[in-house]
């Protein structure tokens, strides 16, 4: 399900309006927006869709906050189940019951949803707690699930239960001292370590294969700053609140992500290893108008790029090596042309 973030603005020269009709007007036109709060979320492209499901069904969604800037938390609705399975596509080790999921504009979640009883449930988005007091989040009504008498067979899936590992453990590593790095999101300035964005600026450098550590954290306002770090995925290792439920932090100790929430709660330390690429790795707020306005920065990933060559097989008709192809297309248009001009004189000399 991806989540999209959109307002109505009520003037002829506006994106959304001609979007409204065709939702048959269902969505009113917001002429002020109010500072965002009050636009409005499509999943999928509907407003408030319905997912009907078999009573005693247990179906897999993927939530997926394709926003620019609001936390989108979809909230279980009473009389129902939900359980985390994978963020930012890599799997938990364990499945995890929640009440909430907390999703960071960027962030993905995949879970298991099921509903024991006949008749509609509200899936909302809600926003109850510290840790999100000081982000902007979408609250209201994402989409609506109706579960109906089954129509076929309904597999029933045991809960909770444990995935195969897929990634190391790195809080088992040795990082080096040089490998150790703090990255501050500066609200007030927009900036990553005191510097705004510039493609010509590197916050530091890593080592192709290095445990890498680093502290994350903000300065400046009390907003929620989302942290998103491309190409490589990361391992959360330590946060000073730890003790506080998934369903009110947005962290579980030990899972991998590429974009988490950060806030005046306390610094969270993450680990990583760099592998395949090198070159510039872009590290960012993922409230799209502060990196807009500079909260980026770039690491620099040193050594030998370990990205194996791929062979790609091309269809030959001819059984000549690729260079001679166009040689041969050359002489079929040639022949193709003499054909047509051969054509042509016969039927002149025929009248």
């Amino acid at each position: 399900m991806v989540f999209q973030h959109v307002g109505f603005v009520g003037e002829p020269e506006s994106t959304y309006p001609g979007l409204s009709e065709l939702f048959g007007n269902q969505i009113a036109i917001n002429a002020d927006n109010k500072g965002g709060l009050d636009r409005y979320v499509v999943v999928n492209g509907d407003y408030q869709p319905v997912l009907t499901i078999d009573q005693g069904e247990t179906v897999r969604l993927r939530f997926i906050n394709a926003g620019q800037n609001p936390f989108i938390n979809p909230t279980l609705p009473a009389g129902c189940r939900m359980d985390l399975i994978a963020l930012d596509g890599i799997y938990l080790s364990d499945s995890l019951e929640v009440s909430r999921v907390i999703l960071p504009p960027g962030s993905r979640a995949d879970v298991l949803l099921s509903c024991p009883d006949l008749g509609t449930y509200d899936v909302q988005s809600t926003s109850e707690d510290a840790q999100l007091a000081n982000a902007l989040v979408y609250t209201g009504l994402l989409f609506s699930v109706n579960v109906q008498t089954p129509v076929a067979e309904v597999i029933l899936i045991t809960l909770p239960f444990t995935f195969p590992s897929q990634i190391p453990d790195l809080t088992v590593e040795t990082v080096e001292a040089e490998n150790v790095h703090a990255i501050v999101f500066n609200g007030v300035e927009n900036t990553v370590n005191d510097q705004q964005y510039n493609k010509s600026n590197v916050l530091f450098e890593m080592a192709l294969d290095s445990v890498q550590e680093w502290t994350l954290g903000t300065a400046g306002d009390s907003l929620n700053h989302p942290f998103h770090q491309h190409v490589n995925s990361f391992q959360i290792t330590a946060f000073p609140f730890s003790n506080l439920d998934y369903s009110y932090t947005g962290l579980i100790l030990g899972t991998w992500r590429d974009t988490i929430p950060l806030s005046e709660l306390g610094d969270v330390v993450i680990r990583f290893k760099p592998t395949h690429f090198t070159g510039f790795q872009l590290v960012h707020c993922h409230v799209i108008a502060h990196s807009d306005m500079g909260m980026m920065g770039q690491v620099n990933i040193t050594g030998e790029d370990q990205m194996t060559q791929t062979t790609v097989v091309v269809y030959n008709p001819w059984g000549c090596p690729p260079e001679d192809n166009l040689r041969y297309l050359g002489l079929l248009a040639l022949l193709a042309l003499i054909l047509i001009a051969a054509a042509i004189i016969l039927l002149l000399l025929l009248k």
